[in-house]
């Protein structure tokens, strides 16, 4: 279903910050090829809106990136006067709705760091880079330069390996999971503890063979360790490296390094912050 220019400037689309920001277009607004999707913010606490799996992939490495403050998706090029001045100058044909509504360009990402610095991203597949898209993107370019804002393309060229992406999904959603489920202080503790306890004598134990073993052991929810794991992984309180699976058989306990060795320093309220 479409939605319209009025109502979306009525509905302040492409304003505000975090919680409040409300994208431009939203899923079941876009009549794209990619596989549109929702994906809950832990930064935002709000519903981030993707128009491809392909767009998506990158947000769960923002979304767990210290150094990243606030991420907007859609952003809009609202000053549609300058843009259109922009297309003049290019010689390029600006876009037109059938309706004669006012078309408004977006871009896929606008990233606002914790040092100030802002970067707007455009993402697509390099066979889907036509001339016409070429010619939206300069466009796209131009105006953020004129708004003295870094501009990228991203294909899958720049996009970090398959495993990475896959793996930084994975830990976001354990971390999401476990803020939703209401952990109690005293069962973090105990997994903990045992997990430092434990995993030097396991050192040659896949990832996932240890956690089965611990959840035997504390008698708990097959499962619980490997996801608790996981939020340690996402908090940056274990580091490895995320280029390969997670629940490879290669992946050993030794190669997991704990940046704390107190069970008392983790908190519930530390985790879900």
């Amino acid at each position: 279903m479409v939605t319209s220019y009025k109502t979306k400037l009525k509905q302040k689309r492409g304003e505000g910050r975090g919680k409040n920001y409300i994208p431009w277009i939203k899923v079941g607004e876009f009549s794209g090829s990619g596989n549109s999707t929702r994906v809950l913010g832990l930064k935002s606490g709000r519903e981030h809106h993707f128009l491809s799996n392909f767009e998506a992939s990158l947000f769960y490495i923002f979304d767990l990136d210290n150094g990243i403050e606030d991420i907007r998706e859609q952003f809009p090029l609202s000053d549609i006067e300058l843009a259109k001045e922009i297309a003049g100058e290019a010689g390029i044909r600006y876009p037109s709705n059938t309706n004669d509504d006012n078309h408004v360009l977006t871009s896929d990402y606008f990233l606002t760091y914790t040092d100030g610095r802002e970067v707007v991203l455009t993402i697509k597949y390099r066979k889907d880079l036509s001339e016409r898209q070429l010619e939206l993107f300069e466009i796209e370019r131009r105006y953020w330069n004129k708004k003295g804002v870094q501009w990228k393309i991203v294909t899958e060229k720049e996009m970090p390996s398959k495993d990475l992406l896959l793996n930084y999904k994975d830990i976001h959603n354990a971390l999401r999971g476990f803020i939703a489920d209401g952990n109690s202080e005293e069962g973090i503790q105990k997994i903990f503890l045992h997990v430092l306890k434990s995993y030097k004598d396991y050192s040659d134990l896949s990832l996932p063979k240890f956690s089965d073993i611990i959840d035997f052991e504390l008698n708990i929810t097959v499962g619980s360790t490997l996801r608790f794991i996981k939020v340690l992984i996402a908090k940056g309180l274990i580091t490895l490296d995320l280029t390969e699976p997670l629940t490879s058989s290669k992946r050993k306990m030794k190669d997991l390094n704990f940046k704390i060795t107190n069970a008392k320093d983790v908190s519930k309220s530390d985790l879900a912050a």
